[in-house]
């Protein structure tokens, strides 16, 4: 304890604050990012004789450097239970892992004398799993029974539950994730909470999944109940507030304890299951609202609350939550409660695994919108709590929403810090009823945004398409199943390459009588008997083999292989690849939509791809673009001054031209970083460029080979260099 003179001012003073006591204490010294450091600091006169009518204030320190953050002032709050003062610390949002000094500051005597005392703990993330294999799911979402509620052979024949795989296959899918539990009013018992259909059918469906190489998972929907609140499961619902009401919702409250233990023991069930690999939860969020939990928020955070807070009714207190987050009169209360809910998510997510014995690993759904936040969920959180993958919900979302989010997430997550498995929902409506790009095609560009997008430095462990039902009993607009799950193929097909799991990589370009398939090798070993498979769509007609066969690709060689076929407008001409066993589908649209304007209006420069257009003039970025969208690459653009950091190395290739790059050392930086990793840069007329040697050549003003590892250079006349660039790269 530290005494500090503050202010001399002649006071009646009636105790000795030198015989004054004050203990500082927290529960452990080690904490998880998920959790609430509680505080308790006892101060007294004399034993026995606390002291009372101050304010404690709590700061929190990293070596001495003061923590700051959007949630205000910290205070702890007198519990005459307890005679001591307590309350909380909040480890903000994916912080510095290591030790923090938190230190409690008392006000004595009208602020002439200061006690201060400190506690340090340590704050440490989970060692998460090492995903080895990119993990490419198809997800069923049901409430009825599969095997009662047959789908399509997608090669013909009888409607049959073992259907389900075939699609799954035809997907490039080797994953298959299954909603086991869900809950309605009306439908199920207290006793039994959740439909039978569920868990009648899912040990059929993983043993089959197993035996035809398929990895699976069951998940719960949490903490939401269909059907009206009716109380007949015994459940404590969420309350909401709007315009100054207060109404009950279908999400039962995160503090029930009845819902945390029947969803443990379907859990637990689930992770019994010798056929199943994975255990998942949607739904381990608040429901809209939550404020039947505000005595908690207030007591655990120490929230300053009305003089009359002890009177008031738990609807009196709810109404004062609610109107503060509806007006967002106070910032630091809104902050803290974003922060609070997440917490509370992930402490009920660490219960469930421990109450139900989960020993396999663990996925939870997480919401896109503000990371997770603007609906009381932190992904980091959720993985110290014991989830080994996050599944990132991006749909419900416009494109240029999605962009929004795409950007936050980004900034947010710099590294490693969770397994990231991003998914987006087959639905025609979501896509925005989009015609141009044809709606599958968004769909496809949209899901493989999230493989970089979502992470600084990291690509994401997996994707997910969501499901397999919407494509029979959904809305899929103008277009066929097979167009929709061609779309996630190409998407799971663009995450094997990113992750280094596929020999090859693919483009498909499309003419008016024909269509061109190149075929690239990215190995330094020769691949054999590559076969090729035309899948037919809507609207084209193939005027060739259906299978065709490459005998050799050479080491970073490069084949096309041309398909003569009769598309209409606007139809998907679509390829299967198959090398000993490892697949993967690409397609392309005739006319290719980008091919006027080849930069997608709401593209976020962090989603990556194959090529980044770095140009100060929007003529010659279209010239590029244009050039780029023929050969079928997907390019992105952004201005010199608007480069943001960390970005260049989410693309395959970089083209600069007219860039001065003297004054950007940090941009010069990465370029170098990004040609050292394998990566291809085009300078075209750029000043302000060490161009040292590399092992493909010295630099020149001649255009140099786009091998990996090397960069080509225009010192003059940049449009027609990067023409020639262009051929290169076709």
């Amino acid at each position: 304890m530290k005494l500090v003179l503050a202010l001399f001012s002649p006071l009646f003073i009636i105790h000795s604050v030198n015989a004054a006591t004050f203990s500082l204490s927290t529960p452990k010294r080690d904490y998880l990012r998920y959790e609430l450091v509680p505080l308790e600091a006892k101060i007294e006169w004399s034993p026995g004789e606390p002291v009372t009518g101050v304010v404690p204030v709590v700061k929190a320190y990293r070596g001495e450097r003061l923590v700051q953050n959007s949630m205000g002032e910290f205070h702890l709050r007198y519990d005459d239970s307890s005679r001591a003062y307590t309350g909380g610390w909040p480890i903000p949002f994916n912080p510095e892992l290591g030790e923090y000094r938190l230190e409690v500051t008392v006000p004595l005597q009208s602020n002439r004398f200061v006690l201060q005392n400190s506690v340090e703990i340590e704050v440490s993330g989970k060692t998460l799993p090492s995903i080895d294999t990119a993990i490419c799911a198809m997800t069923i979402e049901a409430q009825t029974d599969l095997i009662e509620n047959p789908v399509s052979n997608p090669l013909g024949g009888r409607w049959d539950w073992r259907n389900y795989l075939r699609w799954a296959e035809l997907l490039c899918a080797n994953t298959i994730l299954y909603s086991v539990g869900w809950s309605v009013e009306g439908k199920v018992t207290s006793e039994e909470p959740w439909l039978s259909a569920g868990p009648g059918t899912f040990g059929k469906l993983a043993e089959e999944a197993q035996k035809n190489g398929f990895k699976f998972g069951g998940w719960i929907g949490s903490f939401l109940v269909w059907g009206k609140p009716e109380l007949g499961l015994g459940y404590r619902y969420c309350w909401e507030y709007e315009d100054g009401k207060l109404r009950r919702n279908h999400h039962v409250s995160l503090s029930d304890e009845k819902r945390i233990k029947d969803i443990a023991k379907l859990a637990r069930k689930i992770d019994a299951d010798p056929n199943v690999d994975y255990v998942g939860f949607d739904y381990i969020r608040p429901g809209p609202g939550g404020f039947e939990m505000v005595n908690d928020f207030v007591d655990s955070l120490a929230i300053n609350t009305p003089e009359n807070w002890d009177s008031m009714s738990i609807h009196g207190r709810m109404r004062w939550l609610g109107r503060i987050l509806w007006e967002k009169s106070d910032r630091a209360v809104c902050a803290r409660w974003d922060w609070w809910r997440a917490h509370k998510s992930a402490s009920v997510l660490a219960r469930i695994i421990e109450v139900g014995q989960v020993e396999k690993p663990v996925w939870v759904f997480v919401l896109g919108w503000d990371k997770g936040h603007q609906h009381g969920q932190d992904p980091i959180m959720l993985s110290d709590a014991g989830a080994s993958f996050c599944a990132v919900m991006l749909y419900e979302s416009t494109a240029e929403e999605e962009k929004a989010m795409i950007g936050q997430w980004s900034r947010y997550l710099v590294g490693d810090e969770v397994n990231l498995m991003v998914g987006e929902a087959v639905d025609w409506i979501l896509m925005g009823e989009s015609k141009e790009p044809e709606a599958p095609q968004e769909f496809m560009i949209r899901l493989s945004g999230g493989i970089v997008g979502l992470s600084r430095d990291y690509s994401a462990c997996g994707l997910f398409w969501h499901d397999l039902n919407r494509t029979h009993w959904g809305s899929l607009g103008p277009y066929s199943r097979i167009e929709w799950v061609n779309a996630g193929a190409a998407a799971f097909t663009r995450l094997r390459s990113k992750r280094g799991e596929l020999p090859f990589r693919t483009r498909v370009i499309t003419h008016d009588r024909w269509a061109d398939v190149v075929i690239e090798n990215v190995t330094d070993q020769v691949i054999e008997d590559l076969s090729v498979r035309f899948i037919q769509t809507p609207g084209v007609a193939l005027r060739d083999k259906r299978i065709k066969t490459v005998r050799k690709i050479g080491k970073r060689g490069k084949v096309r292989v041309t398909y003569k076929l009769k598309p209409d407008n606007r139809s998907m001409v679509a390829f299967q690849f198959d090398w000993r066993g490892i697949r993967g589908v690409d397609f392309e649209y005739y006319p290719n939509p980008y091919r006027d304007e080849p930069f997608r209006a709401f593209e976020s420069v962090h989603a990556g791809g194959d090529v980044l257009v770095i140009s100060r003039r929007t003529d010659e970025a279209l010239y590029i673009g244009r050039n780029l969208r023929k050969a079928s690459y997907s390019c992105n653009r952004i201005s010199y001054s608007g480069v943001p950091k960390n970005v260049v190395h989410k693309y395959r290739y970089l083209i600069l031209v007219d860039a001065d790059l003297s004054s950007r050392p940090n941009l010069r930086a990465e370029i170098m970083d990004c040609i050292r990793e394998g990566g291809a840069v085009v300078f075209a007329a750029c000043t302000g460029f060490d161009l040292t040697p590399t092992r493909s050549g010295p630099a020149s003003s001649k255009i140099g080979s786009l091998a990996k590892g090397s960069f080509a250079v225009a010192d003059h006349n940049a449009l027609a260099a990067i023409l020639k660039i262009m051929e290169q790269l076709n």
